[in-house]
């Protein structure tokens, strides 16, 4: 629980006027709700997207393994190479490689066509589906008349990911930017209609103690809400006060006669 006499930042909130901080309280509360509202929508977005890349991943490796059964069979690495160049249609593919049965490299696809593709030695001793090191790893195994005939190995970057995460934090950051000054146009609003009648009644107790203005009053919102009640309530126990005070009396002195002597040392 914070302290006010130990936490500095409570002590100077608690020292602000009351329309201050009706107006912090308005982009606080609002501030929260978004956030809340827009990490909701981007957690689900995201988690629903990292599904949607397994998914594309997935029917790519199946789609190459079904087309490289042939080159498989007939030891044609040459075919198996074209199949997996259509892979690069995904910009989002970084490697991908075909292996035989015994898990030797049979054909490879490298989204960098300067450099040698870098696959595995044997994917059947990874995990068919993982993300690891900033990557989505896919393997899938070659099935032909119910044998194993080989496995397709799909490398993919998550770039995707990544800027789409970006886009959405700019997005997030813009509405709440427009969201907070809304909220604060909003709040200069209604904050007068909230705390000028307070203001206005906590300036006539001032006056009223200070001066012994007894016969001053606060005026009334004219609403019959719950601000009126305080005002009415003061305005009872001022008529209260007054009447049950006797009214002041200059005090008289009178003299047997003579004029008065001054008293002997």
């Amino acid at each position: 629980m914070l302290d006010r006499e130990t936490d500095p930042t409570m002590l100077r909130f608690c020292d602000y006027s009351i329309p201050r901080k009706l107006a912090w309280m308005n982009l606080l509360v609002s501030g929260a709700a978004l956030l809340l509202a827009c990490g909701a929508f981007v957690a689900y977005d995201l988690i629903s997207f990292r599904e949607s890349m397994v998914r594309n991943l997935s029917i790519q490796a199946q789609i190459v393994g079904s087309n490289s059964v042939s080159a498989l069979l007939f030891n044609d690495p040459q075919s198996a190479r074209k199949t997996l160049s259509a892979l690069s249609a995904s910009p989002n593919v970084v490697t991908a490689g075909i292996y035989t049965a015994d898990g030797r490299p049979f054909a490879a696809y490298g989204r960098d066509r300067g450099s040698e593709a870098q696959l595995p030695p044997n994917p059947a001793a990874k995990t068919q589906l993982s993300f690891r090191d900033g990557q989505l790893v896919v393997g899938r195994s070659i099935i032909f008349e119910r044998k194993p005939a080989g496995t397709v190995y799909i490398q993919s970057d998550l770039r995707e990911l990544s800027d789409r995460l970006k886009r959405y934090l700019i997005i997030a950051a813009a509405l709440l930017s427009a969201s907070l000054m809304a909220a604060m146009w909003l709040s200069s609003i209604f904050r007068r209609i909230i705390a000028e009648p307070i203001g206005r009644l906590a300036e006539t107790a001032g006056i009223v103690s200070r001066d012994k203005i007894y016969s001053l009053r606060a005026p009334t919102t004219g609403n019959h809400d719950k601000l009126d009640t305080p005002i009415e309530t003061v305005k009872r126990c001022w008529h209260r006060f007054k009447s049950a005070t006797p009214p002041y009396k200059k005090p008289t002195t009178k003299w047997s006669g003579g004029s008065r002597s001054a008293p002997r040392s």
